[in-house]
């Protein structure tokens, strides 16, 4: 899979949807950062299960897909509450945000973050992101007005 986005995203410059979910075989960052490089019209993405995707691959979403509105990093384990912040300061007009099991993200710092930026989005999912606490969820209650749809099952610090 790695290979053949790699070869790919070159040709496809003007991609707006893309689906990249699967265990095997796992996509790494030079991927993402390919897609990043070459498909700045992307719209929504998803790149559930890629456990093997570091902070680099938000860093570099981040860059050069400003206008993602639908992002799915769920079970991505590896990427850092730092990265996802990073990643809310450029994409702003994010509407559908799939965190669930991304433990190291899914903080309350990150949080404060995505209620700073993230005026727009509409569902959130933090599903099992046993990290988030009140003062993350407090913070997506004001900074995100329109809100609709917030998963929090498995997450135990909220009281």
């Amino acid at each position: 899979m790695n290979n053949l986005v790699l070869s790919l995203a070159p040709k496809f410059t003007r991609l707006q949807t893309l689906i990249l979910r699967q265990e095997y075989p796992q996509l790494e960052d030079n991927a993402v950062e390919a897609i990043a490089n070459f498909c700045h019209d992307i719209q929504e993405l998803d790149l559930s299960k890629s456990f093997k995707l570091s902070d680099h691959s938000l860093y570099a979403l981040a860059r050069g897909c400003p206008n993602i509105t639908k992002l799915n990093i769920s079970g991505c384990t590896s990427f850092s509450d730092g990265a996802l912040e990073y990643l809310t300061n450029f994409c702003q007009k994010l509407k559908i945000l799939n965190l669930c099991g991304c433990v190291k993200a899914a903080t309350d710092r990150a949080l404060q973050a995505i209620g700073r930026n993230c005026k727009m989005l509409q569902s959130l999912n933090l599903g099992w992101c046993d990290n988030v606490g009140d003062i993350g969820v407090m913070s997506l209650a004001y900074g995100c007005p329109d809100l609709k749809c917030l998963d929090l099952c498995g997450c135990v610090r909220i009281t």
